[in-house]
């Protein structure tokens, strides 16, 4: 990656967020548009996509354990973002650092575990969103 390219994401990615943010009131309002899930509607399992509005929700709000509670995939993904940002300002002046994860075997384990507790979840009701 260039490192005027570096430098756009550097300034884009804050002003995104800071947008995303400000207008935090309205994205909560208008997720109460999205459908509920049909897989859960249907058989009453939870899905693997099941929770992620509200996840969303609740990390817009500065709840990070309640965003973990309704699907920690989300949470996840937003710090995988952030290690991913980090190493893109960092790369302005270094190009050698990686703090974002490239073997395959790590993203095979992270994968995994995911697929094991969305199956799980749907057997213990402590690990199930709420509602």
């Amino acid at each position: 990656m260039s490192k005027r390219v570096r430098i756009m994401a550097a300034i884009l990615f804050p002003c995104a967020a800071a947008m995303i943010y400000i207008f935090r009131d309205s994205v909560t309002e208008a997720s109460h548009l999205l459908p509920e899930c049909s897989i859960h509607k249907l058989t009453g399992l939870w899905c693997t996509g099941c929770g992620n509005t509200r996840s969303v929700n609740a990390l817009l709000h500065g709840q990070l354990w309640r965003a973990v509670r309704y699907n920690p995939t989300i949470p996840f993904l937003g710090f995988m973002a952030l290690l991913l940002y980090a190493e893109t300002v960092i790369g302005i002046w270094n190009d050698r650092v990686k703090l974002f994860p490239r073997k395959k075997w790590l993203w095979w384990t992270v994968l995994g575990m995911f697929l094991v507790f969305f199956i799980v979840r749907n057997f213990f009701n402590v690990l199930a969103p709420p509602l």
